[in-house]
C-alpha cells in the first residue's frame, strides 16, 4: 500500500509540473488569437507578397494550442518517470520561448521590409 501511495503522490506533483508547462502555451495562443488576427488585416492593406514564414504564422496560429497536447505527449513518452514532470515543464517553457520567438520574427519581417523599402 505505501507503494501506492508514493505513485499517487508522484502523479499528483507530475500533475502540477504538466499543467506548469501547459499553461503558457496555452495563455500564448490565447493572446494570438486576440492580437494576430490584427497583423492580418494590417498585411492585407501592404497589398504586397508575404514572406513564407508570416504566410504560415498567420494560416496556422489557431492550431498553437496542439503545442500544449506536445507537452503531455513528453511527459506520457518520457523514459525515466521520475523525470517526467520536469520533461514535461521544460519543454512546455522551451516550447512557450519558441513560439514567441517565431511569431514576433515572422509578424514584424514584413513591417522591417516594408521600412526598408521606403528608406
Amino acid at each position: 500500500m505505501a507503494g501506492a501511495d508514493r505513485s499517487l503522490r508522484a502523479l499528483g506533483d507530475d500533475v502540477g509540473l504538466i499543467a506548469g508547462g501547459m499553461a503558457p502555451l496555452l495563455v500564448s495562443w490565447g493572446l494570438g488569437q486576440r492580437v494576430v488576427p490584427g497583423f492580418a488585416t494590417m498585411f492585407a492593406s501592404f497589398g504586397v507578397d508575404l514572406p513564407w514564414s508570416t504566410r504560415f504564422v498567420l494560416h496556422y496560429y489557431p492550431y498553437a494550442f496542439v503545442l500544449a497536447l506536445l507537452v503531455a505527449g513528453i511527459w506520457w513518452l518520457w523514459p525515466r518517470s521520475e523525470k517526467r514532470g520536469l520533461a514535461a515543464l521544460v519543454s512546455g517553457f522551451g516550447l512557450t520561448a519558441l513560439l514567441w520567438c517565431a511569431w514576433i520574427y515572422s509578424l514584424y519581417m514584413p513591417i522591417f521590409r516594408l521600412g526598408a523599402s521606403v528608406g
